[in-house]
């Protein structure tokens, strides 16, 4: 791996270790915070909704503070993965307990894969993986435990969540690309301010150094001059002294 790519990897670890915390920070805080919807929707639900909301939640902090104490890039996309199981996991639940294929918690679905891909800068392969554990957390047990009644509704919450993941996917490839770019200029500006700055200092040394010896010269002259034996006249080219 040459010096820039390290520079881009490195760089991009950081900025990905920042992300996650952001992500499995603030979503500990949203996922409680849309408890009340479970009230409104379904509010027989709800005691049960909350259990499965704390757990979640709990766990995507306890992710969130791991998190805080490592920079790796292989740890970052784990704890990236795991939290999208766990919420994933949470909002399949919910289906299943309530409207199996026509439950209007497909949108979580959704919302999940946003938060996941969308605000956290991980590389397209990443992105790719990410989004479909996802949309399969969603999608096998509806297939093996419910009959799909309702086709239309079925497969327009799984047009929604198709497009969404195409879209995600893409905007996450042109952000990774520009963002990958714009780290391998900041290296080259750098890496060329770090070069003039040795040829600076090159040259100041090369500086004193002459001025030293000029120094050295002029005394040497002043020297010979205040103690010669011989008279010494200074002419000029027209021979007047």
């Amino acid at each position: 791996m040459t010096p820039k790519e390290k520079y881009v990897e490195s760089n991009l670890a950081r900025f990905l270790h920042y992300w996650v915390s952001f992500v499995t920070g603030a979503g500990s805080f949203v996922i409680m915070s849309l408890s009340l919807l479970d009230y409104m929707v379904t509010p027989s639900n709800f005691k049960l909704f909350l259990i499965y909301r704390i757990l979640a939640a709990s766990s995507i902090f306890l992710i969130y503070l791991v998190n805080k104490r490592t920079i790796n890039k292989n740890a970052h996309h784990f704890f990236t993965i795991a939290s999208a199981i766990i919420v994933t996991t949470m909002v399949a639940l919910m289906i299943a307990k309530f409207g199996g294929h026509r439950s209007p918690y497909f949108a979580g679905i959704m919302l999940s894969i946003i938060y996941i891909v969308a605000f956290t800068p991980l590389n397209v392969r990443m992105s790719i993986i990410a989004s479909f554990i996802m949309y399969g957390i969603y999608l096998i047990p509806i297939l093996i435990y419910d009959t799909i009644s309702d086709k239309p509704f079925f497969i327009n919450a799984n047009v929604f969540i198709l497009s969404t993941i195409l879209s995600l996917i893409l905007m996450r490839y042109l952000m990774h690309q520009r963002f990958v770019s714009e780290l391998s200029l900041q290296y080259d500006l750098e890496e060329k301010s770090r070069h003039l700055e040795v040829y600076s200092l090159q040259l100041k040394s090369m500086v004193d150094d002459r001025t030293r010896e000029l120094s050295k010269s002029t005394k040497w002259h002043e020297a010979l001059f205040e103690n010669a034996t011989d008279g010494i006249v200074v002419l000029n080219r027209d021979g007047i002294i």
